[in-house]
């Protein structure tokens, strides 16, 4: 089994709306994913990933919600020995 734990860290950074709301800059965020690879039997091997694993909340530039929690489920085949 392979696992994987990955953490983001962004600071504050500066931006703006365009627009004269005022908005200068986004605040710092942090972001948590997790990914897994199962091996299953000869080749085949079960991958999961979850990302922003705490559905946290952030933006990446003004305007721009990012996604909140996701995942994804799939199955992988190595043809041959690699």
């Amino acid at each position: 089994m392979n696992w994987m734990v990955a953490g983001t860290y962004v600071g504050r950074a500066t931006d703006s709306d365009f627009t004269g709301l005022g908005i200068t800059s986004d605040p710092a965020w942090v972001r948590w994913d997790t990914a897994a690879i199962l091996p299953v039997h000869y080749g085949f091997s079960v991958t999961a990933r979850v990302e922003n694993l705490f559905d946290r909340k952030y933006q990446t530039a003004v305007g721009y919600p990012a996604l909140g929690r996701n995942f994804r489920l799939g199955m992988k085949y190595v043809w041959g020995g690699g």
